[in-house]
């Protein structure tokens, strides 16, 4: 729950093939090195950290209806659509982790696609927070007080 909260990304087999470091927030976090040696994946890291930005980025949810059960790797939608904007990584009884699409906006409700409309996820407001200034980080914040 605490990893949760902290926005801490603990990857699982479901997901483990589905996101670069950046996705998860780990260039935010020192948990990806850009001058350490060779490690599987540099190239794209990389080529996503000198490019200037990631499209898609780890966001902390909390289920704002009823909860159902949400498995990592599941696909989120929109709840007036059908098109995928996210993937969960984590979830809890109260709260997750998805990494969602640039084009998703704090307090989005969220659902995973395919259930209901009632079961939903909304994004906290405390963690999308647009950057005005245009960092290499794209418009997010960590999901966390640094």
């Amino acid at each position: 729950w605490l990893d949760i909260r902290e926005g801490l990304p603990t990857v699982t087999q479901p997901v483990q093939e589905e996101f670069v470091a950046q996705m998860l927030n780990f260039d935010l976090i020192g948990g990806v090195s850009f001058n350490k040696g060779c490690y599987p994946g540099q190239e794209i890291v990389a080529r996503t950290h000198y490019l200037g930005r990631s499209k898609r980025r780890l966001v902390r949810l909390a289920w704002s209806g009823e909860q159902i059960e949400a498995a990592p790797g599941a696909e989120l939608s929109g709840v007036d659509g059908d098109s995928v904007v996210g993937m969960l990584v984590a979830c809890d009884s109260s709260t997750g982790l998805a990494v969602v699409s640039e084009i998703a906006q704090t307090n989005e409700y969220l659902r995973v696609t395919g259930t209901a409309r009632n079961a939903t996820f909304v994004i906290e407001s405390d963690v999308i927070e647009t950057i005005g200034d245009g960092e290499l980080n794209g418009p997010f914040h960590p999901p966390f007080s640094a």
